[in-house]
């Protein structure tokens, strides 16, 4: 799949502006934010709609997992800022974390 250009500038749920897909995967998509309300960058994941449409559970799945994702407080865990729907897609907004992803670290490192 190609990355979508033409999502960026997109306004999600009155409050956050995408700039740039960071990452696609079997789920969603990840999107580089910006939260007009508090001024700040984040990680916005957003459902794959074909998914929403061919797995009935997978909205409340996705809910789920931003909920046990928020519970957790730790150093090591990116924090979870909102959760919601928009126009039917639910995403997850999320602390943006700077610097390589773990698939670059691990290219880096080898296998073990």
């Amino acid at each position: 799949m190609e990355k979508s250009e033409s999502t960026a500038g997109k306004l999600v749920a009155r409050r956050y502006v995408l700039l740039e897909e960071l990452e696609r995967g079997g789920m969603g998509t990840v999107w580089l934010a910006h939260d007009q309300k508090l001024g700040r960058n984040v990680a916005l994941k957003r459902m794959h709609a074909k998914l929403l449409e061919a797995f009935p559970d997978a909205r409340e799945r996705f809910e789920r997992e931003a909920k046990a994702a928020a519970s957790l407080r730790s150093a090591h865990v990116v924090q979870v800022h909102d959760y919601g729907v928009h126009e039917g897609t639910p995403f997850i907004a999320m602390e943006l974390l700077e610097g390589e992803s773990l698939k670059e670290r691990l290219r880096q490192l080898g296998p073990e």
